[in-house]
């Protein structure tokens, strides 16, 4: 009885087998010629983004707040900028919480902290008018994570810098629908205009 049963297993088992092959030959789209399940596309969407990080008074400060960056995960490289806050171009998941990265600079004691402390924003391009960027700005100050009040628009220049204030979460895609929901289509890198719609 126990000859026939494991007989009976080993029966099954090769017509599953010759049932899976069959199945994998018939063409599904899923499995057909390969072995593994297909893997999801996009798994992780990233985008290119500007950030200003202010601070990189001199090339110790600007090595400074790089490591800081690179630290948290943030591939990118500080240039000195004494004139205006340094700009850098990220590759991010429009989800990262862009408060990490506003703590890690603000921690660092560069040499000209007193005088010149790090700071955080990113760089949104849009056209803009003086009616919507008001408006942007005003949807910003109801985003956690966003210090509205150190914010700035530059209409001629079609930027918005959105200061990180680093005490809460706020992510690329808040940022964004902030400024969808104030009527315009803005980017967050150079190489076109947002829409105003």
């Amino acid at each position: 009885m126990v000859r026939g049963f494991v007989r009976f297993c080993a029966v099954m088992l090769a017509c599953l087998g010759l049932t899976a092959m069959a199945f994998a030959e018939s063409g599904s789209p899923a499995y057909a010629g390969s072995t593994s399940p297909p893997k999801a596309k996009h798994a992780h969407s990233h985008e290119k983004i500007t950030l200003a990080i202010s601070g990189a008074q001199d090339k110790k400060s600007a090595e400074m707040l790089t490591s800081a960056l690179n630290a948290n995960g943030l591939k990118s490289t500080v240039r000195e900028s004494k004139e205006k806050p340094a700009e850098v171009t990220a590759s991010i998941e429009p989800t990262s919480d862009l408060s990490t990265y506003a703590k890690a600079i603000t921690a660092v004691n560069t040499p000209d902290k007193m005088t010149a402390p790090p700071t955080l924003s990113v760089v949104v391009f849009a056209t803009l008018t003086k009616d919507s960027a008001k408006q942007i700005m005003d949807k910003l100050a109801s985003v956690p994570g966003v210090d509205a009040k150190n914010s700035k628009a530059d209409v001629e220049k079609g930027e918005l810098w959105v200061r990180i204030s680093g005490d809460a979460k706020v992510t690329p895609t808040d940022i964004s629908t902030a400024c969808q929901s104030a009527g315009v289509t803005a980017q967050m890198t150079k190489g076109g205009k947002g829409k105003q719609t």
